[in-house]
This record gives structure tokens, C-alpha cells and sequence, in this order.
């Protein structure tokens, strides 16, 4: 089958896919190409009537990870045991993998975005604040974000979030809610670093939360007798090189030990929350009307991807789990 999905964010899709092409060239890359698409590949992978399980698959979506933690059906291998090890700083956060059926290739740090007519929100709780709890755009429907935003806020703020939880408008994709924040027409939004450095009109600026920003595991998992070709493309993906290129390029935080992490990381001390796999394999993503129509009014097709100090802390600061 030789086939590799990549379901990764289009800011390192061209350059992730033209490497393998040239390293391995037996390879056929299966980019999707919209968020309701990787959704439900993500959901009915090797199902009936879903995707086939490809050699290499690389995702953010929650649903495929409770497939691989509940032991991948016989559909899924164990991938080799020889992967160079998770760093220390994701491993202390509790991030390592719980299964051998799946790999952590990079984490997505999820943050915010506020345009510069309001003082930033410095906490997470500032959101169930006037005035960005009636002015916040989250990714759609069809990404993990929306119900991360809702568990992971539930978490920190309890019932205080009930209203920002109820009130987020998730008609934009993450390239248009950069712009929207920029033009001013909401106070903040739920972004990733990739679509958070600049804007058209300088109206807006990133914030990384004191507490830390959402840590999203993106991870590979292969197919039962997949090729070795497909292997040793999951081992270019964690080398050195590859890693440095996530992180200064692409705004990832690196998994593999010793490369550096992007600037604005290092800038906020790494800090990070993880909900835990447990809590993550739950996270279960409803397109609702998006299975329909996938864009706001205005807003391009959704094809840009994003998809917990290490520890997590209350509103009041003091610990809390997830």
C-alpha cells in the first residue's frame, strides 16, 4: 500500500511531504484536505466504509488516539521499540505514550490571540470576563478545539465559563480568526503559534496564558504489516533535523531531546497544561452543522489545520486534576 496520511498543518505539509517524496520515494503522501475531512477519517479509520488504515498515519484527533489505547482492533502494529525517547520535560508533564501503538511526533501548543484595543488576557480565567467572553472565536466544530476549549476551561473556571463556554463563535477556521481578531470584530480567539505571530493589520498580538498554554499531542501510528519504508519515514520524523524544523519553522513544541524550542516558547518558559490521555481519548469532536456547511459567511474553506508548567492549576492557582 505504501500509502503515508498527513494530517498536519499546510505551514509544514509541502516541505513534510517533498522530504518524503525525495528520502522515500515508494511513499504516496494522502494529505486531506479540510478539517471535516480529517474528522472523519480520524473517526471511521479502518471501519466499514471508512478509510483504510494507511502505512503511516499523523493526526491530532482524539478519536483515532482511544482506537490505539484500546488496542487498535488488530488493525494497528506496534511500532519499534528503538524510537529515540521522549524528552524529559514532556515526559515529567505526563505526556509519554501509553501504548505502543502510537508515537508523539510534536505538540501543539493551543494559546491566544486578543486584538490590541483590549488589554490581553493573561490567564484563562480573564475569558469569563467582559469583554472577551462574548468576543471569542474558537476553531469549528470539526477540530478538536471546540470541545478541548469546553473541558479544559470546565477545569480551570467551573461554572464561571458557562457563559464564554456557551457564547464562542466557531464559524472560523484558525487563518480566518487571525483576521478577525485583527480587524477588531472579536476581542480574543483560540489559536496555535503557527497563526498567532503575525497580522495583516498589526491589531492584534499573541498571548501565552501564565498558566500555560493547552499542550495537543500530535502523534503517528502504522498499520499491521505496514512497509519499512513507512518506518523509516516515522524516523525521519523524529530526528534531529526534522524536530528542528517543527519547532523554529513550524511552531511546535519538539519531542525529541535537545532540540530548541521556538522563541516564543522559550520566551514563556515552556509553560504547558496536559488534560492526560485519558481525558484526551474522551474529547469526542461533533461537526454538527459543519458535516453540511463547513464555512462562515466570508470565511475561506477550512483547509488549515491546527489541531496541558508542566501541571495544571486552578483559577486560584492551586493544583487541580483533569
Amino acid at each position: 500500500m505504501n500509502d503515508v496520511y498527513l494530517a498536519v498543518a499546510p505551514n509544514i505539509l509541502r516541505k513534510t511531504v517533498g522530504e518524503m517524496e525525495r528520502r522515500f520515494p515508494t511513499l504516496n503522501a494522502l494529505p486531506p484536505s479540510t478539517h471535516l475531512e480529517m474528522f472523519r477519517n480520524a473517526e471511521a479509520m479502518g471501519r466499514p466504509g471508512g478509510m483504510p488504515v494507511p502505512d503511516l498515519t499523523v493526526t491530532a484527533y482524539p478519536s483515532l488516539a482511544d482506537t490505539l489505547l484500546a488496542g487498535g482492533h488488530g488493525l494497528f502494529e506496534p511500532l519499534p521499540a528503538d524510537l529515540p525517547p521522549m524528552r524529559a520535560e514532556l515526559r515529567e508533564l505526563g505526556m509519554a505514550e501509553p501504548s505502543a501503538f502510537l508515537r508523539v511526533v510534536a505538540v501543539v501548543p493551543v494559546l491566544l490571540i486578543h486584538n490590541l484595543a483590549v488589554d490581553p488576557p493573561r490567564r484563562w480565567a480573564d475569558l469569563c470576563r467582559p469583554p472577551y467572553r462574548d468576543s471569542l472565536a474558537v476553531p469549528p466544530l470539526d477540530t478538536p478545539m471546540p470541545a478541548l476549549f469546553d473541558a479544559m476551561m470546565t477545569v480551570l473556571c467551573g461554572e464561571e465559563s458557562g457563559r464564554v463556554r456557551a457564547a464562542k463563535d466557531t464559524r472560523f477556521c484558525p487563518l480566518d480568526i487571525n483576521k478577525q481578531v485583527d480587524l477588531g470584530n472579536f476581542a480574543a480567539g483560540l489559536s496555535i503559534p503557527a497563526f498567532a505571530r503575525t497580522f495583516r493589520n498589526d491589531g492584534a498580538a499573541m498571548v501565552w496564558p501564565e498558566p500555560g498554554a493547552w499542550a495537543v499531542p500530535m502523534f503517528a501510528c502504522a498499520r499491521r504489516g505496514c512497509s519499512p519504508a513507512a518506518l523509516d519515514f516515522l524516523r525521519y520524523l523524529l530526528s534531529e533535523e526534522y524536530q528542528t524544523y517543527l519547532s523554529l519553522t513550524g511552531c511546535l513544541v519538539p519531542v525529541r531531546e535537545g532540540v530548541e524550542f521556538f522563541p516564543e516558547m522559550r520566551a514563556a518558559g515552556g509553560k504547558m497544561l496536559w488534560a492526560g490521555w485519558e481525558k484526551l481519548r474522551r474529547l469526542r469532536v461533533d461537526p454538527g452543522p459543519a458535516a453540511e456547511q463547513e464555512t462562515a459567511p466570508g470565511a475561506a474553506a477550512c483547509a488549515d489545520t491546527d489541531s496541558v508548567s508542566f501541571g495544571t492549576t486552578t483559577q486560584e492557582g492551586e493544583p487541580c486534576t483533569i
